[in-house]
């Protein structure tokens, strides 16, 4: 298909990213100002300081600064090795001091009060509200739409002077822009000051005002736009208080001289906040004094004799005088730079240039990375001669959108050119940034429409530098920061190069315009490092068909601006011109071969239940005619061994392009690497992972849980989006990265995966466009979540967003045009086409129905409901969307109302049963069921009726409880926006189980529970949100207000909700403020087994688990409840105690004996239980998956308060092992244990407590402070090993132990062994014990040997079992 000149097998980068300890100064003591040498502040030393503000590029809260006199430091772990080389980037910012431009004067005011309407008073109309059509001088470039509202003089308290001034609105697209009039000169000063204050719902923590300066193509102010420079105002710092900002602007470029000059102001970072302007005033002007060096030097160095020794080092003046106005620089070392210092250790440094001024700057987002002298070759040629027609361009491209690029007649074409700026990026090469050269070429011409002077061509550097790769592949359409430098030709046929990293196309050259453009041009860019100056020559040639030249430009541009996704770009014009591409080729040295980005797999995710190995490998569009299959192969002792093969999906001839692969009898005992290969014109494409084994031994499963995850904070097709981490959030790589470090042994995508606006808006007008706009936005999870999803179980599930709906009510699975009537809006093929490719790895579903396949519902959609046993927890997996009835208009009949559908109940009837392999149950679904929410939106909006949330129907949420009750089930759950843990209640307040629900990856939409406020609105302060809580408008609230009403209430008891910090108009001061101060995160689930114990944790996305100094969880987490704590009712009664034995665990169903209803079912803790019973006057049946069935049970009566028994199940322990304490007490008011609390370990009077003593200790057990019994457990200090201590006769010897035998767990042996080393166990016939069982006698003739070289000793053998 595709001719590579590189490997195409998935093997690691071959660029080497360097780990640097604490490379933004994140992780330090939590006190800004700290200095750098403090010990909290790891990694670095020197003079300077971590400052908590003012960051920017989504770097975080921490910035690392030093004075021009001082310097920060850090020796990397890396040891420089021989031929190798490097790339040091970083982000830096001036931020006190001199502004390297002096003192500003200005000569000229070109807008301000009474000037082109700097105050906005040139309208006298007495109407408030008026509009950009009534606003002299002003007009919208935000979106065109000049009857938006643009000026108020109310309310009173939002004016200045009581005159008019600007809105602005951080939701929509209102950008004030003016014509200034002015002709521009190179070197040209300007400043912009302005007066401006929040207003309603302003985002104070991170919504700003940005003056931009540019000029447009054809000097009129509805031009394509060339961005001079823009400068963000600081935050608002005073609520409701008119601050004065002023922006300094650095020198007109050569670039923009002769043109003219433009200025806007708008409110940026989005949230739907407002904001007032006032009095914005534009002057030109001069310095009065000398400018100031504003400069600093970043070094790479190595110790000698303990002293620094710089090996290489640059300096670099600010590319912008604004303070707080940060840019990108680089370093570049070439290949052998530092050979002589091959082996030592190498450090990065940053130090100011010493002047009398206190000047300060700041250092962020550090990296380092190097490439070995042996680095394979990046070389490429890349043509589409043998590739079928097809939507997908072929290993090692990404296209922006999926269906917007495709292969006909044997090239790449951008078919859809409704839109500006389509990108094809070539995932699997990159440019180093090792100061090396390179060369690119590629023939390019017109697929489609007609060539405009505006349309574009050719190639794309740089794009999204601050990205991770997965990230910086969405870079298209919407002019903004760090799109990169395109280099190509114009539609009048002109070479071009253009700088796109400022929000606008500043033009860097242009060659001569040609007669016609021709429609086969060759481009050929060459790229030559200038190492005197760190920046790069750039020469790029047009050729036509017959390789006649006709066209250069050239540019010289520093280093960092190619650092970046490489990509090819088709831009339209104004008529919708479409280009092809051909013969892509790439060479030199700079060119760095990314094997693994080949995305011919772009994923896989697996499940084992039970046995069974369910895996999915999920495959881009690739062309179906040769019904391509792929291989799973494992790594046996070395080598791969194919074990199964799977051909692609094609159901209802619409692919999920994945293949399923169903293994019985996996051994899942151990971990097995897997490999999954699919081959593509003769190349084979892999993508490899873990199948983990069955952690059924580890006492305690952890899960992780993430829901949620919008990828963009915007809209990236409009100009003015920022290419960085703080509007465009994919891949969400803090988030992953911490849940990596907690190493969950279940991974769980809960729902809305995807959002259908997200990254671009939906595009449905066609079954194909609708096709492959899921898989473009789908295929970009799994990108997120590959290193995750590849090495443990993953429980994948869909929620509304996923199937394109707002809010989805099933109805069964019938089709709706009216989502709010039930149904779904969306073809059926399609919505099992979205289901395949999140569920078909998960166990089969409905397994208990005797027909399978389970069979579907409406229109043919199948279930995918089940339940998987993995590590000794059973998960029900539910589908609580699917059959619930729809909100509006809904059956009277309250029998026709349906949340989960009987189907779903039944599972749950006969899962509740089985409790095979399972300690411990839990259900996983989309929403939790109830209504755990009172404010949501932007704007916050009180709301106690969402019957989107499963708080309705309200009986069948009731019966939800029941069935989960039933097995002592907590639920986890995802979609709300809002993390919670609730009990819930049926009949009565906390009568049923837990709810947890995981917060939002990335908020857009934010909830919050804070019924006290019950109005819209934030709120200013915290108010008491836990309690029980029940909305029937009777009574008070906890906190004693008067209770309020609602529609369908029902009972939640409220122990914990991550409330926004946005809600309470507070921030975490982290960029980007919009993720991190609405409430983002993620949760974490520890099911301990042996205590029967869930605690819940709740992360943020900035704090490191690693390093506590980062983060700690949300304010209400963790939280830890028991198993049984999931039934809430009080018992009216209890049956006899019964003895269970020891391994393992039966368990125990109790029945309504009369009407053979099961009451609960679990299994037991260990050997002893009480069952509860909830109504005295009925007879139980008890049965025990031991065999034992205990009939007319009935309750017993209780003594007093007293204390039965307690014992140590294991008395003698050795050091480091531990020891269980089991008690059985009558009811009481305390019960401690060595004066510490132990009533949570006590459940019906039955508890138990794993310790781990390191001395002999005796354990006081004391119900109501009064009762009491101690018992011991010894920790014996020396190994329990006994030699003979006499031999009565030829055929016996004695061995005597100081130990007394205690429980059954302990045993006394005798074993032999021929090296001393290997010791086996002797048959028990062969010796004897006396009874006291400190005296073991063996009888030699029963085990005796002619070799004189065999050893026999006596051993304790001290189990650990219950």
């Amino acid at each position: 298909m595709l001719r590579f000149l590189l490997a195409a097998l998935a093997t690691p980068s071959f660029a080497l990213p360097l780990f640097l300890p604490n490379p933004g100064g994140e992780i330090n003591g939590g006190i800004s100002r700290m200095l750098v040498a403090d010990p909290s502040v790891i990694g670095w030393e020197g003079t300077g300081q971590v400052i908590n503000d003012r960051t920017d590029f989504g770097n975080g809260g921490w910035r690392l600064s030093f004075e021009d006199s001082g310097e920060i430091r850090q020796i990397t772990p890396h040891s420089i090795e021989t031929g190798a080389s490097y790339s040091l980037r970083f982000d830096a910012a001036i931020f006190s001091g001199a502004t390297p431009d002096g003192e500003f004067v200005p000569n000229l005011t070109l807008v301000g009060p009474g000037i082109r309407n700097g105050d906005f008073n040139d309208d006298t109309s007495p109407t408030d509200g008026r509009n950009y059509e009534q606003t002299p001088f002003w007009y919208n470039v935000g979106n065109v739409q000049q009857t938006n509202q643009a000026t108020r003089f109310n309310p009173a308290n939002t004016s200045l002077d009581g005159t008019r001034n600007a809105v602005l609105s951080a939701g929509n697209e209102r950008r004030f822009a003016i014509d200034t009039g002015h002709v521009l000169t190179t070197g040209e000063i300007f400043q912009v000051t302005y007066q401006w204050r929040d207003a309603f719902n302003w985002n104070a923590a991170s919504n700003r005002v940005r003056i931009t300066l540019f000029t447009t193509d054809d000097d009129t102010i509805s031009g394509n736009e060339t961005t001079i420079q823009r400068i963000d105002s600081n935050l608002s710092t005073i609520p409701t208080t008119y601050e004065t900002q002023t922006s300094l602007f650095a020198p007109i470029p050569a670039s923009s001289s002769s043109r003219r000059l433009f200025a806007s102001f708008q409110a940026i970072n989005g949230g739907g906040g407002f904001a007032r302007l006032e009095n914005f005033t534009l002057q030109r002007g001069q310095s009065t004094e000398t400018p100031v060096e504003r400069s600093f030097t970043a070094e790479l160095f190595v110790k000698k004799n303990d002293a620094i020794q710089t090996v290489i080092s640059r300096s670099y003046d600010f590319k912008s005088p604004s303070l707080g106005s940060w840019s990108h620089y680089h370093l570049a070392v070439p290949p052998g730079t530092l050979d002589a210092h091959a082996g030592k250790l190498l450090g990065i440094r940053f130090r100011g240039t010493p002047t009398p001024q206190l000047n300060f700057q700041s250092i962020d987002n550090v990296r380092l990375d190097s490439w070995r002298t042996n680095t394979p070759s990046g070389d490429f040629l890349i043509n589409w001669n043998t590739t079928p027609n097809q939507v997908w361009p072929g290993p090692g491209f990404w296209g922006n959108r999926l269906h917007d690029w495709q292969v006909r007649d044997r090239r790449i074409n951008c078919i859809l050119g409704n839109r500006d700026r389509r990108t094809l990026h070539k995932t699997n090469t990159t440019l180093r940034g090792d100061g090396q050269d390179f060369t690119l070429s590629v023939r390019t011409g017109i697929h489609a429409g007609q060539s405009s002077k505006g349309a574009r061509s050719g190639f794309v550097l740089g794009a999204g530098p601050s990205l991770d790769w997965r990230g910086a592949l969405l870079v298209h359409d919407g002019l903004g920061r760090d799109f990169g430098i395109f280099l190509g030709i114009r539609g009048d046929g002109s070479a071009v190069i253009e700088d796109m990293t400022s929000g606008g196309a500043n033009l860097l050259s242009t060659g001569e315009p040609q007669l016609a453009l021709s429609n086969n041009t060759r481009l050929d860019l060459t790229a030559i490092y200038l190492p005197e100056t760190g920046t790069y020559q750039l020469t790029l040639d047009a050729f036509d068909l017959n390789n006649t030249f006709r066209s250069r430009a050239t540019a010289e541009i520093p280093s960092d601006q190619i650092l970046g996704s490489l990509a090819l770009l088709s831009h339209k014009g104004v008529n919708d011109a479409r280009f092809w591409f051909d013969d892509f080729a790439g060479s030199g040295t700079a060119l760095n071969p990314e094997p693994s980005r080949h995305l011919a797999i772009l994923g896989t995710m697996y499940t084992l239940n039970r046995g069974t190995l369910k895996l999915t490998a999920q495959l881009p569009p690739l062309d179906l005619t040769d019904s391509p299959n792929l291989i799973l192969e494992t790594r046996q002792e070395g080598n791969w061994e194919t074990i199964s093969s799977a051909p692609v999906d094609t159901t209802d001839n619409l692919s999920s392009y994945n293949a399923t692969f169903r293994i019985l009898d996996w051994d899942d005992t151990r971990d097995t690497e897997f490999r999954t290969t699919v081959t593509i014109d003769s190349s084979p494409y892999s993508w490899t992972g873990i199948i983990r084994k069955n952690p059924v031994g580890k006492q305690s499963i952890s899960v992780a849980a993430t829901t949620c995850q919008r990828i963009t904070d915007g809209k990236i097709q409009n100009n003015g989006f920022d290419w960085s981490p703080v509007r465009l959030w994919q891949p969400h790589t803090l988030a992953f990265n911490h849940i990596a470090k907690h190493n969950p042994d279940v991974f769980l995508a809960l729902g809305d995966q995807i959002y259908e606006g997200q990254p671009t808006p939906e595009d449905s007008g066609t079954n194909f466009n609708r096709h492959h706009d899921y898989l473009y936005k789908w295929y970009l999870w799994v990108l997120q979540a590959r290193e995750i999803t590849k090495d443990r179980p993953t429980v994948c599930i869909p929620d509304d967003h996923d199937v394109y709906q707002g809010n989805l009510w099933g109805e069964g699975g019938i089709f709706t045009n009216n989502q709010n009537t039930g149904g779904y809006d969306e073809p059926a093929s399609w919505v099992k086409m979205v289901e395949r490719t999140q569920t078909l790895h998960l166990p089969d579903s409905d397994p208990y129905n005797l027909n399978q396949p389970a069979p579907p519902v409406a229109q043919g959609i199948p279930t995918y409901f089940t339940g998987m046993t993995y590590g000794g927890v059973g998960f029900a997996i539910l589908e609580d969307r699917k059959f619930k009835t729809g909100s509006s208009n809904p059956p009277s009949d309250l029998n026709q109302q349906f949340l989960l559908g009987n189907r779903q109940k039944n599972f749950l009837r006969t899962w509740a049963e089985d409790w095979d392999d399972q300690e411990l149950k839990c259900v996983v679904s989309q929403s939790p069921f109830g209504n755990i929410h009172t404010h949501a939106g932007s704007g916050y909006g009180f709301n106690l009726n969402d019957r989107d949330t499963h708080g309705w129907p309200t009986h069948r949420r009731h019966e939800a409880w029941e069935l989960l009750r039933l097995s002592r089930m907590f639920q986890i759950s995802g979609d709300q926006h809002l993390a919670t843990v609730v009990q819930h209640g049926i009949n009565k307040a906390a009568d049923a189980g837990f709810s947890y629900t995981a917060p939002a990856i990335a908020n857009f939409f934010p909830r919050a529970w804070d019924p006290i406020n019950n109005s819209a609105g934030r709120a200013n302060t915290i108010s008491p949100y836990k309690g029980d809580f029940f909305f029937n408008g009777l009574g008070t609230l906890p906190s004693g207000e008067p209770n309020l009403r609602s529609q369908f209430p029902h009972h939640l008891r409220v122990l914990a909700a991550g409330n926004t910090h946005q809600y309470y108009n507070q921030t975490r001061n982290i960029s980007p403020a919009n993720l991190h101060d609405r409430g983002a995160g993620y949760g974490i689930i520890h099911m301990n087994k042996a205590n029967r114990r869930i605690t819940f944790e709740t992360w943020p996305l900035h704090a490191d688990p690693e390093f506590p100094s980062t983060g700690s969880q949300f304010k209400d987490w963790p939280l830890t409840i028991s198993q049984t704590d999931n039934d809430g009712r009080t018992p009216t009664g209890h049956l006899p105690v019964i003895s269970t034995g020891y391994n393992p665990p039966p368990v125990l169903k109790v029945y309504n004996e009369t009407t053979d209803e099961l009451i609960y079912a679990i299994r037991t803790r260990d050997n002893l239980v009480r069952p509860p019973i909830y109504d005295s006057a009925n007879t139980y049946r008890i049965e025990l998956s031991d065999g034992r069935i205990l009939t007319n049970q009935i309750p017993v009566t209780l003594p007093d308060a007293s204390i039965n028994s307690f014992d140590a199940l294991i008395p003698r322990i050795t050091l480091g092992q531990s020891s269980l304490l089991r008690w059985d007490i009558n009811s009481s008011e305390t019960i401690t244990l060595n004066n510490d609390n132990v009533r949570p370990f006590t459940i019906d009077g039955i508890g138990f407590m794993e310790v781990s003593p390191t001395e002999t200790t005796t354990y006081t057990l004391a119900v109501n402070g009064a009762i009491s019994k101690t018992i011991e457990i010894q920790v014996l200090q020396a190994p329990p090993i006994i030699e003979p201590t006499a031999a009565t006769n030829n055929n016996q010897t004695a061995f005597s132990s100081p130990y007394p035998a205690g429980a059954r767990a302990e045993q006394f042996i005798i074993v032999k062994s021929t090296d001393l080393i290997n010791w086996s166990p002797l048959p028990t016939a062969s010796f004897s014990r006396q009874p006291n069982g400190t005296k073991i006698t063996a009888k030699l003739a029963s085990f005796l040997t002619p070799d004189p070289f065999v050893f026999y000793r006596a051993e304790w053998r001290i189990g650990t079992s219950r």
